[in-house]
């Protein structure tokens, strides 16, 4: 459900939701995606790393914590979730500010869960085929596809987001039914 934010004196819908799959909820050291307006007051993508809190006079906090960024735009932006930000095997909120130069959102509630696991797909939509590459054991990568699987004794690399707290005590199951997730 969107949650409701403002910016420059209008009222603004601000749906926060974890990047790979574009729903709720959000867990620690997830990438997460705003949308909204009035976002930035330009486009702009993180150069270093660690991350930085602020880009373009932009910055999100999470329960007070600020969040690290990836990107920002007057439309979008992209973070890091706190690592720290708490969090159990039941669900409980968080709240997001986005601050700019022009200042600070109303506070806006954001689900949150221990773990969150998702993979990033190929057609952004969180649907379909993995973004994944084929490692070869001398260390050569190519984009993995129907008509480019890996070899026997390769390994598959995998991008995702959400599985903090969960690869030591967890191991989510795999859910494809007749092609459709």
């Amino acid at each position: 459900m969107p949650a409701r934010a403002r910016q420059l004196g209008r009222r603004q819908r601000v749906f926060h939701v974890v990047a790979q799959s574009y729903a709720e909820p959000i867990s620690p050291g997830s990438l997460v995606s705003i949308f909204g307006s009035n976002l930035a007051t330009t486009t702009m993508t993180a150069q270093t790393m660690p991350l930085p809190t602020e880009l373009a006079g932009t910055s999100v906090t999470v329960n007070g914590t600020e969040a690290a960024l990836l990107f920002v735009s007057p439309t979008q932006i992209n973070f890091q979730a706190p690592s720290t930000l708490q969090s159990s095997a039941v669900f409980t909120q968080a709240t997001v500010v986005v601050t700019t130069p022009v200042g600070s959102s109303v506070p806006a509630e954001v689900s949150v869960y221990g773990f969150s696991p998702g993979v990033f797909t190929a057609n952004g939509t969180g649907c379909g085929q993995a973004v994944a590459l084929n490692v070869q054991t001398d260390g050569t990568m190519s984009v993995n596809s129907p008509s480019n699987s890996a070899e026997p004794g390769d390994y598959v690399a995998l991008y995702g987001t959400g599985f903090a707290n969960s690869l030591s005590s967890f191991s989510p199951p795999v859910v494809w039914e007749d092609g459709q997730c």
